[in-house]
C-alpha cells in the first residue's frame, strides 16, 4: 500500500517537471547571444535592440540626408568549411542573405535610392553624392538535426546561424555602424504537417530572411536618427511594409486613370 502511495506521489511530480523542462528549452531557444568571431573589430559594449532582435555594437553620429543615393550590398565569405557539402550549404546561405538584403533594402529605401549588388562602385562614386556599402557575413552555422525538428520540436535539433554587418561610407571608408544577430529556427513542423522542417536549407533560408529584413529596417532608422530633418519612426513589420507598398501602387494607379 505504501509502495502504491509513493508511486502516485512521484507520478504527480511528472507534469510539473515536464513544464519546467519545457520552459527551460523555450527560454534557451528565445535568447540568442552573439559570440565573438573576429569579423567585427569590437563586440562590447553591445546594445540589444528589442524591435529588431539585433545587437548594435557601434553607431557613429553623423549628419546627412536620410535618403542615400546608393546602397551597395557586399557579402564577405568568412566561413571556410572543409567538407564540400558544408561549403555548398554555406554558399546557399550567403546567397540567401544577399538576396533578402536586396529585397529588404528595396522595401525600406524606395526610389530615388539605388540598391545594388555590384562590387565595382567607381561609376556610382563619381556620379552619386552619398554611397553607402553594407558588408554582411555569415560567421557561424549550426545545421541542427532534421528528424528532431520534425518529431520533437520545441527547438530540439534547431538550426542556428550568426550574421554580422558593417555599414560604411563608400567614399570616405568611414565605419558608420556595426551590428550582429544570432538566429535560431525550430523548423515549425506544425505537428508533422510541414515536411520542410527536415531541410537544413529551408531553416537557414528562413533565418536569413528574418535577419535581412530586420537589418534593412535598422539601417533605415539609423539614417533617419542622424538626419536633423527627420524623426525616428517605430520599426515596421514586413507585412506593414508590403501593405504600404501596395497602397502606394493602388494610389498611383488611380491617379493615372482618366
Amino acid at each position: 500500500m505504501k509502495t502504491i502511495e509513493m508511486f502516485q506521489r512521484k507520478a504527480s511530480y511528472v507534469p510539473a517537471l515536464g513544464l519546467v523542462l519545457l520552459g527551460v528549452v523555450l527560454a534557451a531557444g528565445c535568447s540568442f547571444p552573439v559570440v565573438q568571431t573576429g569579423f567585427l573589430t569590437r563586440y562590447q559594449p553591445a546594445t540589444r535592440l528589442k524591435g529588431y532582435n539585433i545587437e548594435l555594437m557601434r553607431s557613429q553620429r553623423f549628419e546627412g540626408p536620410s535618403t542615400p543615393s546608393v546602397i551597395a550590398i557586399r557579402v564577405v565569405h568568412w566561413l571556410n568549411p572543409i567538407r564540400p557539402e558544408s561549403r555548398d550549404l554555406v554558399d546557399l546561405t550567403e546567397q540567401s542573405l544577399q538576396d533578402n538584403l536586396y529585397r529588404g533594402l528595396l522595401l525600406t529605401h524606395p526610389s530615388p535610392t539605388i540598391v545594388t549588388k555590384e562590387e565595382d562602385l567607381d561609376l556610382y562614386l563619381r556620379r552619386r553624392e552619398r554611397v553607402l556599402q553594407l558588408e554582411a557575413a555569415v560567421t557561424e552555422i549550426e545545421t541542427g538535426v532534421g528528424w528532431l525538428r520534425y518529431f520533437i520540436g520545441f527547438y530540439a535539433g534547431a538550426a542556428e546561424a550568426q550574421m554580422e554587418f558593417r555599414l560604411r561610407d563608400a567614399k570616405t571608408d568611414r565605419l558608420l555602424a556595426t551590428f550582429a544577430t544570432r538566429r535560431v529556427h525550430a523548423g515549425d513542423s506544425n505537428m508533422g504537417l510541414n515536411f520542410k522542417s527536415w531541410s537544413n536549407r529551408h531553416c537557414l533560408e528562413e533565418l536569413t530572411q528574418q535577419a535581412a529584413f530586420d537589418a534593412a529596417r535598422l539601417i533605415r532608422d539609423i539614417l533617419k536618427a542622424n538626419d536633423p530633418t527627420q524623426t525616428l519612426r517605430p520599426p515596421r513589420t514586413l507585412d506593414e511594409l508590403l501593405w504600404r507598398k501596395f497602397q502606394n501602387w493602388r494610389k498611383q494607379r488611380a491617379e493615372k486613370r482618366p
